[in-house]
């Protein structure tokens, strides 16, 4: 027989609620026990809170320019090196 349940919508069953709740429970637990060690105070207030914390572009860019700048080094050394063998 084919379920009819995930063609519709349909409210969660309490077992299903539960389950979800309790999977929310670990998730703060987990940023709490880790909030010491990785995450700043704010961010994790953002992350309980269900907001998605907001991103640093400056940083996402910086750190980009390191890694990228990194491989160019790296290739320029690379061909220099193929330049001087051959």
């Amino acid at each position: 027989m084919w379920s009819t349940r995930s063609l519709v919508w349909a409210r969660p069953t309490a077992q299903e609620q539960e389950w979800a709740d309790a999977e929310l429970v670990e998730q703060v637990e987990l940023l709490e026990a880790l909030a010491g060690m990785i995450l700043s105070p704010r961010t994790v207030r953002l992350l309980q809170e269900g907001e998605a914390a907001p991103i640093a572009w400056g940083r996402l860019a910086l750190l980009a320019g390191f890694v990228l700048a990194g491989w160019a080094v790296f290739a320029s050394l690379v061909y220099i090196g193929f330049t001087f063998a051959s």
